[in-house]
């Protein structure tokens, strides 16, 4: 597991390091995907796709894939950053 809860207390830390050890991925693992999406030369050309950890061609969630939201989120985040 990557330090991402280094400053929480450790009656916090060590649930998520028991639970972590069976379903969480070291940071090589979860690098794997995005380096063979990078590198290999059989998705050359290919873009704007998702790829799951298994580094395979998956359509998204539902929700990912509804332009109205997409369309809705953008107004959102638009109107929040402008006020910055």
């Amino acid at each position: 597991m990557t330090e991402v809860m280094r400053y929480y207390p450790f009656w916090v830390r060590y649930p998520f390091n028991l639970i972590g050890f069976f379903f969480f991925k070291s940071p090589e693992e979860g690098a794997v995907s995005p380096i063979y999406c990078a590198v290999s030369e059989e998705l050359e050309g290919v873009t704007g796709k998702y790829f799951d950890s298994d580094c395979s061609l998956v359509l998204p969630a539902p929700l990912a894939r509804d332009a109205a939201l997409a369309v809705k989120d953008f107004e959102i985040c638009e109107r929040l950053t402008s006020k910055l």
